[in-house]
């Protein structure tokens, strides 16, 4: 088994195993007769002209090379982090063709992956499962909170008796879609992991629009600002406004008081023909205060996929810590060695003042690497790290100074 990234003479090959692992057609004799007129590229994944990092892709091929046995991306996110900008790693297309599976293809090339984002500088990966126990063999783990509302509109018609503030103008197939992206960013500006410059609007121009039966409202406060939008298909008398893979949507806003005008503005508009109203927040959000009515609404809770740290100083650097202290975290990372061993990290006026590898001393907390990315995005109360599997608590340490919990949610689907 040969391990590499897929250059442009091997790209066919390579998108051969995602078409026959997900379904989908290609050409691949066309495919083929362009690889063999492209220029060989020493490392598709370098800087390109522009500073960025760009996405990393692996194979795992045979040992002739005429055959990709598996593949897997690794494309970059800025996303912000403790009012600071992170590097995220979307791990997404992990494909193995049906006859090379069992051979350890896929677990050759999420180790290639892995150790090459933090080469690159990449603070952290993430992951859709389609298994959460395969990918714990990597190191990650659950991670963000979403819950997703099914919202009769029996359970906020009293809404629709409240004055109507602002107003809605629906995006035409032949509008700017700009102001999208505007509500986009204002919406997530405070949130942990959301991706900066998000661009939702090129999903739902793409593959949206009213002659895609997408609808898309722009919500304007009285004073003319875009504050919220509303993209949805109708299917099964609901309306759907759930952002996922095959289906761009969106239920977005920037304060409770959007929020709140549009629940009204779907109950009062859309009951002629919708039962209900479908959208998924993230878990630090909780509308349930604004529904006069949560007898007539469902509520399900996930975890929207799974996280890894792949460089634990860059963590430590960019955290926003709590008033003054500092800890001893032992730290184990068997597939990053510059992850593993112990770390004193000492902090000031709620910022880093050393983050140093020190074996003086015992540790504060003893974890692998998987129950660490979970801690220090925020996604459990500090009162719950002692409930972690693999997490060793020494003494009465200060654990609110560095992990409590963060509003973080992804936006990107990768």
């Amino acid at each position: 088994m040969i391990i590499q990234q897929i250059t442009p003479k091997t790209a066919y090959l390579a998108d051969f195993v995602s078409a026959v692992a997900f379904e989908y057609p290609t050409d691949y004799m066309k495919s083929k007769s362009e690889a063999e007129a492209a220029e060989i590229s020493s490392d598709p994944a370098e800087n390109n002209d522009g500073g960025e990092i760009s996405a990393a892709r692996w194979g795992a091929f045979t040992d002739d090379m005429s055959e990709c046995m598996a593949t897997v991306w690794s494309t970059p996110y800025r996303v912000r982090f403790d009012h600071n900008v992170a590097l995220l790693g979307g791990i997404g297309g992990v494909s193995c063709l049906p006859h090379h599976r069992d051979k350890g293809a896929v677990k050759a090339i999420m180790y290639a992956a892995l150790k090459d984002d933090y080469r690159r500088g990449i603070t952290l990966d993430y992951l859709y499962p389609f298994s959460r126990a395969y990918y714990r063999q990597f190191g990650f783990e659950n991670a963000v909170e979403r819950r997703v509302y099914d919202i009769s509109f029996s359970a906020i018609s009293a809404l629709t008796k409240r004055p109507a503030e602002g107003s809605f103008e629906m995006v035409r197939p032949d509008s700017d879609y700009y102001e999208i992206d505007v509500i986009a960013a204002r919406a997530w500006e405070e949130t942990n992991l959301s991706t900066c410059w998000l661009e939702p609007s090129k999903a739902l121009k793409r593959s949206g629009g009213a002659d895609k039966k997408t609808y898309i409202y722009i919500y304007r406060s009285e004073d003319g600002v875009a504050r919220g939008y509303i993209a949805f298909t109708g299917h099964d008398g609901k309306m759907n406004c759930i952002n996922d893979f095959g289906h761009p949507a969106g239920f977005v806003f920037d304060t409770a008081d959007t929020l709140l005008q549009m629940l009204r503005f779907c109950a009062r508009m859309f009951t002629s023909r919708y039962d209900s109203l479908k959208i998924s927040l993230p878990g630090y959000i909780r509308p349930e205060a604004l529904i006069p009515e949560m007898n007539s609404v469902s509520v399900s809770v996930d975890t929207q996929g799974m996280a890894r740290i792949i460089n634990v100083r860059q963590i430590f650097e960019k955290i926003l810590y709590r008033g003054s202290g500092e800890i001893r975290i032992s730290v184990s990372d068997p597939l990053i060695e510059e992850n593993d061993g112990s770390w004193h990290i000492v902090w000031k006026d709620c910022k880093p003042v050393s983050v140093e590898r020190s074996d003086e001393g015992p540790a504060d907390v003893e974890c692998g690497i998987g129950a660490l990315s979970v801690m220090s995005i925020g996604a459990v109360d500090t009162a719950a790290i002692r409930w972690l599997p693999g997490v060793k608590i020494n003494g009465s340490p200060d654990l609110g100074g560095i992990f409590y919990p963060r509003e973080s949610f992804i936006t990107s689907l990768f």
